[in-house]
């Protein structure tokens, strides 16, 4: 009994044992199941919310393809065999003289470059403060001066303006359409007929240099040697392709090379990326246009008669430097043809001045197609529908009309052949190029009528030639209409689509009142099926019906099954009541339908955000203002929060809610102060952006803003998190520390990149750019890699506290307290964690962004923590108002950051910031990221409104983030529906807007035909002669009436003569007398009633004019170019106006020179230049104030005062006063006013102190500035050219002022040219200094690899080095090994000689100073104290003197400073463990002692150090061989008996070869000294190794008597007598050698061991004898021998034999060990 109970009891405590870990087991597999349970849930909602993806894909595809124009592209070919029309007698006469296809060839080469954004203003001169005026001079001044070379016209652009598009335009002759916008940066072949094509098939070889846009258009076209292309994306980069382009292309253009190609493309993109990077307003577009002025230049100077130069913009540029659109700036070019022919001319005279502004005169891009077929000898490509252009065929005399209508014809024969089978192709009827066909009959039948006529006149020629040029504008137009025509039907199934896809996501999102989780697979399951019985179904429909796309329809069809398939299975949900909807299938219930619509205030503001700003879209006014839009939807929402958080009952959400509201409401407003403007907003919009309207770059104060995010941000969130105790953990670490280090990173870039923009610091931009790539990689890997790492892996932001155990207070039974457990930051444990992700897309999209972009995302993610409080507090989270107001959030931001909905907006830049070149995937990417950056960010956050502050268990949360997501992604779906159908509205009028563009423009060329009829010179004359007999019959009773008439007339007329005197630099002084004589009417007028009102409105006017006019006249007076007749003239008109003596006009004259001076000198453009021209201003003030006064500009005063101003020829020839009619109703105190100027005021002596006493005050500022000139010049040679410019100019001038001292003036341009010449030579000689730095980085870096440099004559990169071209490189890398100069030691040889030659260089300033003459006018020398040998002396002796002893005295400061630098480094050069270190000191101390500079003995570097480092050497070589050979060593010593006995000769035998021991070290020495250079081994080197190789054996070596020899560890004894051995040896083996028996050790035996090593000694003896034996190594080694002599029983004279025997032997085996010799 006892025993069962016992095993009872035993089986129930194994089960109670058991309990625990079963129960363990079942959490464990609970927990597995519910994972994959969630893994499951989560990949149904991915695949859902792809298929909503899908539908969007294919609504967008039939929108885009109905939307997106596309052309019909034709594969004809134009053939040079077969002229599209008849040619004239004329012209087939000149094709066959000068060969061609259609059109006699007019060239046989062509360089055609184009300069990428090159605006046609940028070519203009403009005297508008503007950086890119005035840079780009050389083609207007061409175009001018030489019109039959040249001709500079507009060159008007088809929108889109992208490179792209514009080749394709440039080459084909057609118009683009609005898909090729779409394809500007994923360019494809061009298939159709080009210019290229043409050049490649008739055998031309064609050269591409610059844009690599062209490769992806033309790809095989170019010649594979000649061609050179380059990124053309990286807009930060402004040179390298430039000077790439110029580098290959000037070359080519040498004689030599001309026949190696035939036409040359070049492709320029400075200006483009200057644009870009700066703006067209700023001084890098300066520089870029004027590299290219100098370029071009160069290149005109290189060019043949048989080439033709063409220079084009491909577009223009915005104010901002971004093009893509159609606004004026970015449409209008420039064209430049070139050609020293003399081919070109104009059809009228007055078109040789190109036009002032693109609005004149303009030629489209696409006529430059034609132009250069025909120029080539090339057949027009077949779809081109461009003319030619005129002034490249009328002639240098104006007068080809013949080849014009020649061109003409063929131009637009070629076009109607084109237009015909175009018609054909695409299946036209006859009316639609009705017009057209009419107007080519009337120019067919012109064109046959001319070339019927034997002698055809001008007149014949000019009507055909327009006829053709009528046909050609009318084709274009019909073709413009025709390729503005939208695919209606598929718009309309897109945009159907698009609407089907926000239909599903309201249901999905809005419209379930279930968990959409376990709705999801039933959804997916009935889509997939159906959507797989739709794809089968549009396969069998285009299967039967063979006219429907395959693709079309199964996408339809797709898309369709898919509808279905949601809809069925909403139909079959479980539970539904009896009552549906839409129709008696059912597919939603009706309870669940009704919650799509809002039933309350939160979701009626979420509705009517969405619906408002969809419909928005249909209001041009609302898309130009959306930015304003949003930030009022923001605003309303922040307000509302406000009242409804003062609603909640909780004092808690309350008080959250509102300060929440008000922080949302606080950080909207700041955020809305950044904004880049559109063009359309202007002027009520002001852009902050930029550092200003026309920049591209930040100012320099925003860059402190990311700064600023950096410090405050970080602990801005850090305080949300402390909200609910959730800084915790991994949040301490990122937020607390990674987010900010990231931030600061981002910070770091942006200055670097401001400092780059501004040219803050001189440092290498492409160290610059290294550092900013790096530290931008390093940001986004923080962002990316380590913060995805941790928000995976990283803990909850927990923390768990435990209390410890403690007594109970309040009971006196003293109970203890158990333990309590806290855990920190429980509340918001989803959030929290998940908050850690959104700051990882944070930090990296603020690196991309520019410092205001930055700023912006920085205030969106607080806006965001701000949101989702009131949210919590308010209990939204499961509102729509949740996920549209983050929609809303990204969409302002969006504009907040830079951008707006127009392509120039896109800041392509960002691509390179953490790259520096084009890389996909990754360039367009970050291009996404910076774009979207504001929309990402509000898109990942979405998940916050339903995790943050929620329970941990709370059940639905996977279902609560996917309807929150859908309703974010409906939010962009409406927006998206109502954005496709708004523009289907606007561009349904595109097509009539383009056809209208014709007939409008047709309609003011006619209306200014007919202005231009009425407004001749005849009818002009006629209606004065008609005035003059009505005045006539008029009565005296009108006199006064008409007198004021009279006189307010010519007052009226008077600010507009002066405006264009000033506006075409007329005469000064007759603006002058206009302006007294409008005082004179105003004054008179003034007491008029009836003019009062207009004539005080002529007061400020007046007012104006003077002023303008006083600036024209310091203008006069400041420009040197002016003559001395225009100086008397504006001193005159300076009197006249101010009413001031001549006194004061002279003074005023020298004040303005003076400010000219002082403004040449301060210039930065090219000081050199400057101060040349400021000391020629002075010089030339001098001379003209010496000229003008007192005699011209007296009598110009006198005869200004002779008589009345109205009686003056000038005034009277000013057709605007009219004064025939109206001179006799001025009255006569106007008539005969006669201005009083007191001319005779201006005496010699007055004028001679005036004079002194200014030139002694500018001449000192000049010297002044002078000297601040020179400061910055570092080149000696520049100096030099400066100094001889100056003093030839100053010497040349020959001024004769009181108050100017010649010599002083000379002593004084001295001192300034020597001490500048003193500081540069001094900072030269100390730059020295260098090289003993880069030796010790070297020594203080010491790698093993630069001992191991390979010297050696025959290794296998030697061996194998081409010997071309005289085997330059082989013969320069055989002295380089022979001289031992490894690679380590070559750049501190390169910096030596770059020393040596700068300090030489001085030495040639000195002997050019030297020789130098200076010429002086004999008068002069008469009359001054100096004569022309003390100027000499002072000059060419003096000077070179003082800069001969200031070079000697630096030089030799600088090299005892090398000499103390080298001396302290040579103290850590001791040991033979430094051996190599000492070897490359050795060389490079040798290379330096070679070299020094012209005409200076600096003594030996390192003289006192060189022997110790040789020892070093010595030491190391010694010490590598003995390791080699000491075994050799060791056995010798051993050793009992010599094996080669029975080689001894003599009687006695005596050796006469040395153990292989000896040939053996000797060999590995010699073989390890060649191994560290054979250039090292000079004599005393040679002396040091042998001493220590002696030193080293004497150590090795003991006497014989010290150790016994011993053989395999047996001991060989002698006994006292000398007898025999104790012991021997096996007979046997010997160390490990069968030796003769007779060998074995014995008494004799050992006798021979002791001749043979005696022998031994004596070898090396004489192998490393030297001079000097008295040192110690020598003394050891010679104790050493005759320690042996005495110790060897033989004869002294067979010891002296002995001794001769290898003295002997060593001078016949010498040579084998040549480097100890």
């Amino acid at each position: 009994m006892e025993a069962a109970k016992s095993t009872e009891f035993a089986k129930i405590s194994k089960q109670f044992a058991e309990a625990p870990r079963k129960g363990k087991e079942d959490l464990v597999e609970v927990s597995e199941r519910k994972a994959q349970q969630f893994k499951a849930s989560h990949l149904l909602l991915v695949l859902f919310f792809l298929w909503i993806f899908s539908l969007h894909v294919v609504g967008i595809f039939f929108f885009t393809k109905g939307f997106l124009l596309t052309r019909l592209v034709l594969d004809h070919k134009s053939d040079c065999s077969t002229p599209p029309i008849e040619l004239s007698p004329y012209l087939q006469k000149s094709r066959l003289k000068a060969g061609g296809c259609w059109y006699p060839q007019t060239f046989e080469r062509a360089v055609v470059v184009i300069i990428d954004a090159l605006r046609y203003d940028f070519t203009i001169p403009s005297d508008r403060p503007h950086h890119f005026h005035n840079a780009f001079t050389v083609l207007h001044e061409t175009a001018i001066a030489t019109p039959q070379n040249s001709f500079l016209l507009p060159f008007i652009a088809d929108p889109p303006t992208t490179t792209l598009q514009r080749l394709k335009g440039l080459t084909t002759g057609t118009l683009p359409t609005f898909i090729d916008m779409g394809s500007n940066f994923a360019g494809t072949a061009i298939e159709e007929d080009n210019l290229l094509t043409q050049l490649r098939d008739a055998g031309k070889t064609l050269v591409h240099l610059g844009d690599d846009t062209w490769h992806s258009l033309f790809p095989g076209y170019f010649h594979e040697n000649l061609t050179r292309s380059y990124d053309s994306f990286n807009v930060w980069d402004l040179h390298t392709v430039d000077d790439g382009v110029t580098q290959h292309l000037l070359p080519l253009l040498e004689p030599a090379n001309v026949t190696k190609w035939d036409v040359i493309f070049g492709h320029y993109l400075g200006v483009d990326h200057a644009g870009h990077r700066y703006g067209p307003d700023h001084p890098a577009m300066t520089a870029k246009l004027q590299q290219m002025d100098n370029v071009f230049r160069e290149i005109i100077s290189k060019l043949d008669e048989q080439t033709l130069l063409v220079v084009m913009g491909d577009h223009g540029m915005d104010t901002k430097g971004d093009h893509g659109g159609e606004s004026d700036d970015e449409v209008e070019a420039a064209l430049w043809m070139y050609s020293k022919k003399g081919v070109f001319g104009r059809s009228k005279q007055e078109f040789i001045q190109p036009p002032l502004t693109a609005k004149e005169r303009p030629v489209a891009q696409i006529d430059l197609v034609p132009t250069l077929s025909l120029l080539l000898g090339m057949p027009i490509p077949f779809n081109n529908l461009g003319e030619p252009i005129e002034e490249a065929f009328i002639g240098s005399a104006g007068n080809r009309w013949q080849d014009v209508a020649s061109i003409n014809a063929l131009t637009a024969a070629q076009i109607n052949k084109y237009q015909r089978e175009y018609a054909v192709a695409h299946g036209f009827d006859e009316s639609t190029f009705k017009d057209s066909t009419n107007l080519w009959g009337i120019a067919k039948s012109n064109w046959d009528k001319y070339i019927s006529i034997k002698r055809p006149t001008t007149s014949d020629a000019r009507t055909a030639s327009l006829a053709f040029s009528k046909y050609q504008q009318e084709t274009l137009g019909v073709c413009r209409g025709l390729w503005a025509r939208f695919n209606i039907p598929s718009m309309l199934c897109g945009v159907l689509i698009l609407l089907a896809a926000a239909v599903v996501l309201s249901i999905y999102a809005r419209g379930l009142k279930r968990d959409v989780i376990n709705l999801t697979s039933r959804l997916l399951r009935s889509i997939t099926v159906f959507s797989t019985v739709g794809v089968l179904f549009g396969a069998t429909l285009c299967t039967l019906v063979a006219a429907i796309p395959f693709v079309d329809a199964s996408l339809l069809c797709l898309t369709a099954g898919g509808m279905i398939g949601f809809g069925l299975a909403l139909g079959k949900l479980p539970n539904r009541p009896a009552t549906l909807t839409l129709g008696s299938s059912g597919f939603v219930l009706l309870g669940e339908i009704a919650s799509l619509f809002p039933w309350s205030i939160w979701g009626w503001l979420a509705f009517i955000f969405t619906v408002s700003q969809s419909a928005g879209f249909a209001s041009n006014s609302f898309t130009i203002w959306e930015d304003e839009v949003l930030l009022f939807f923001l605003a309303t929402f922040a307000c509302v929060g406000i009242v409804s958080s003062y609603g909640q009952t909780e004092v808690t959400d309350r008080v959250l809610g509102v300060s929440q509201s008000c922080i949302f409401l606080f950080f909207t407003r700041l955020s809305s102060l950044s904004r880049l403007c559109r063009e359309e907003q202007m002027p009520f919009c002001k852009s902050t952006y930029y550092a200003s309207a026309s920049s591209s770059t930040s100012a320099p104060w925003q860059v402190l803003i990311p700064f600023a995010l950096a410090i405050g941000l970080p602990s801005l969130i850090k305080s949300y998190y402390q909200g609910t105790l959730s800084y915790q953990g991994s949040a301490i670490f990122w937020i607390g520390s990674a987010l900010r280090m990231g931030l600061l990173g981002s910070a770091i870039f942006w200055s670097l990149d401001a400092a780059d923009d501004g040219e803050w610091f001189n440092i290498d931009k492409g160290m610059l750019k290294t550092v900013k790539t790096a530290i931008a990689q390093l940001v986004l890997a923080t962002a990316f890699a380590a913060g995805t790492t941790t928000f995976a892996w990283a803990k909850p932001c927990v923390n768990i506290e435990v209390a410890p155990s403690k007594p109970d207070s309040a009971n006196s039974d003293s109970a203890i307290k158990p333990k309590s457990v806290t855990i920190l930051g429980y509340a918001n444990v989803h959030g929290s964690r998940f908050f850690l992700m959104f700051s990882n897309w944070l930090l990296a999209t603020i690196l991309l962004q520019k410092p205001m972009g930055g700023g912006s995302l920085g205030v969106l993610s607080l806006q965001i923590l701000a949101f989702i409080e009131i949210i919590d507090s308010n209990d939204l989270s499961k509102s729509s108002i949740c996920s549209v107001v983050l929609g809303v959030l990204g969409n302002f931001h969006f504009f907040k950051t830079g951008h707006q909905a127009t392509l120039s907006s896109i800041q392509w830049e960002s691509a390179f910031v953490p790259l520096k070149e084009i890389r996909y995937p990754w360039s367009p990417m970050l291009v996404t990221l910076n774009a979207f950056g504001a929309q990402i960010l509000a898109a990942v956050a979405v998940p916050l409104l339903v995790l943050w502050k929620q329970p941990v268990k709370k059940k639905g949360l996977l279902g609560d983030v996917a309807k929150a997501l859908a309703t974010h992604i409906l939010y962009y779906a409406v927006i998206n529906v109502a954005t496709t159908m708004a523009s289907y509205r606007d561009l349904l009028g595109t097509a009539e807007s383009i056809i209208e563009m014709d007939q409008e423009m047709q309609q003011v060329e006619s209306t200014l035909g007919i202005m231009g009829k009425k407004c001749n010179t005849r009818l002009l004359e006629k209606n004065s002669s008609n005035l003059r007999s009505w005045e006539t019959e008029r009565g005296a009773a009108s006199q006064e009436r008409f007198a004021s008439i009279s006189q307010l007339a010519v007052l009226r007329s008077c600010p507009e003569v002066i405006s264009r005197l000033l506006k075409r630099n007329g005469s000064v002084l007759l603006a002058a007398k206009v302006l007294v004589i409008s005082r004179l009417l105003h004054k008179k007028l003034s007491g008029n009633q009836r003019t009062l009102t207009y004539v005080d409105g002529l007061r400020n006017r007046l007012a104006t004019l003077r002023q303008k006019l006083l600036s024209a006249i310091d203008q006069r007076f400041k420009d040197p170019s002016t003559p001395v007749e225009g100086l008397v003239d504006a001193m005159s008109a300076f009197s006249l106006a101010t009413s001031s003596a001549p006194v004061d006009a002279v003074k005023h004259f020298h004040y303005m020179r003076a400010e000219a001076i002082n403004f040449q000198l301060e210039s930065h453009t090219d000081g050199h230049t400057e101060s040349i021209l400021a000391l020629q201003t002075f010089v030339q003030t001098l001379r003209e104030t010496l000229s003008i006064t007192p005699r011209h500009l007296g009598d110009a005063l006198r005869k200004l005062g002779a008589g009345p101003l109205l009686k003056g020829k000038d005034v009277r020839s000013l057709v605007e006063f009219n004064l025939d009619v109206h001179e006799s109703w001025l009255g006569d105190d106007i008539r005969s006013f006669t201005p009083y100027v007191r001319h005779d005021s201006l005496q010699k002596q007055v004028t001679e102190k005036l004079l002194s006493q200014w030139a002694k005050v500018t001449l000192g500022t000049y010297l002044g500035g002078l000297r601040a000139v020179f400061t910055s010049i570092n080149d000696l040679e520049e100096i030099i050219s400066l100094r001889k410019q100056i003093l030839d100019t100053w010497f040349a001038s020959h001024t004769n002022v009181a108050s100017v001292d010649k010599s002083e003036v000379l002593d004084a341009l001295r001192d300034i040219f020597n001490a500048r010449l003193t500081r540069v030579i001094q900072e030269k000689c100390n730059s020295l200094g260098q090289i003993s730095l880069s030796i010790l980085a070297i020594l203080d870096t010491w790698q093993s690899s630069v001992s191991k440099d390979s010297i050696s004559l025959w290794d296998s990169r030697m061996t194998s080095m081409s010997i071309q071209d005289g085997g330059e490189l082989f013969k320069k890398e055989l002295v380089s090994r022979n001289q031992g100069r490894i690679r380590a030691i070559q750049p501190i040889l390169q910096k030596y000689d770059e020393w040596l030659d700068s300090i030489d260089a001085v030495e040639r300033i000195v002997k050019a100073l030297a020789e130098s003459k200076w010429e002086e006018d004999i008068d002069e020398i008469e009359n001054e104290e100096d004569s022309l040998d003390s100027r000499q002396v002072l000059l060419g002796t003096d000077d070179p003197r003082i800069i001969t002893d200031e070079r000697a005295n630096a030089l030799s400061q600088a090299y005892s400073n090398l000499q103390n630098s080298i001396q302290s480094t040579f103290s850590t050069l001791q040991g033979s463990d430094n051996g190599y270190k000492a070897i490359f000191v050795l060389r490079v101390l040798r290379e330096l002692n070679s070299r020094t500079p012209v005409g200076y003995s600096s003594g030996s570097l390192g003289a006192d150090q060189i022997p110790a480092l040789q020892r070093t050497v010595a030491h190391m070589v010694v010490e590598t061989s003995l390791s080699e050979c000491g075994s050799r060593i060791t056995k010798a010593l051993k050793m009992t008996s010599v094996p080669g006995r029975s080689l001894w000769e003599g009687d006695p035998n005596l050796p006469v070869l040395p153990s292989a021991w000896i040939f053996r070290l000797l060999q590995t020495v010699v073989k390890t000294m060649g191994g560290v250079g054979n250039d090292l081994w000079s004599p005393d080197a040679i002396r040091h190794l042998k001493a220590a190789l002696r030193s080293a054996v004497a150590k090795e070596f003991a006497s014989p008597s010290d150790e016994s020899p011993q053989t395999n560890g047996d001991t060989i004894k002698k006994s006292s007598e000398g007898d025999n051995m104790s012991t021997s040896p096996s007979a046997d083996a010997i160390n490990g050698a069968t030796v003769d028996p007779t060998a074995i050790a014995t008494s004799e035996g050992l006798e021979d061991v002791i001749t043979q090593q005696l022998f031994d000694l004596t070898c090396l003896d004489s192998a490393t004898a030297v001079e000097n034996r008295s040192d110690i190594a020598n003394q050891e080694f010679s104790h050493l021998l005759e320690d042996f002599k005495t110790k060897v029983h033989i004869p002294a004279d067979l010891v002296i034999q002995l001794q001769k025997s290898a003295e002997a032997y060593w001078n016949r085996v010498s040579l084998l060990f040549a480097l100890l010799n």
